[in-house]
């Protein structure tokens, strides 16, 4: 795995946003954003990283490689709330 970036910008529509981490699997060919999270799961850092996904896919991931894959770490995590909210992703 190959560092990229840390507090990766990314713009949507004049807004920036950072990615905390920002890494490419070599092996898996895709991008893997890290999220860090000091507080307990909560639902809307999901949609947070489906958002940061697209844009990566779409402004940094070049056209021979895979989707992007994120990872949320929390302080602790709640099971069924992730499951919910995850639920549908491939």
């Amino acid at each position: 795995m190959s560092f990229v970036g840390s507090q990766y910008r990314i713009e949507v529509e004049g807004q920036e946003f950072f990615i905390d981490l920002l890494f490419h699997r070599r092996k898996l060919r895709s991008l893997v954003a890290v999220e860090l999270k000091v507080s307990n799961f909560k639902s809307e850092y999901v949609g947070k990283m489906q958002c940061y996904l697209a844009v990566s896919d779409d402004t940094v991931r070049l056209k021979d490689e895979n989707p992007s894959i994120g990872v949320i770490i929390c302080k602790s995590k709640k099971q069924d709330r992730c499951r919910i909210c995850t639920e549908g992703d491939e």
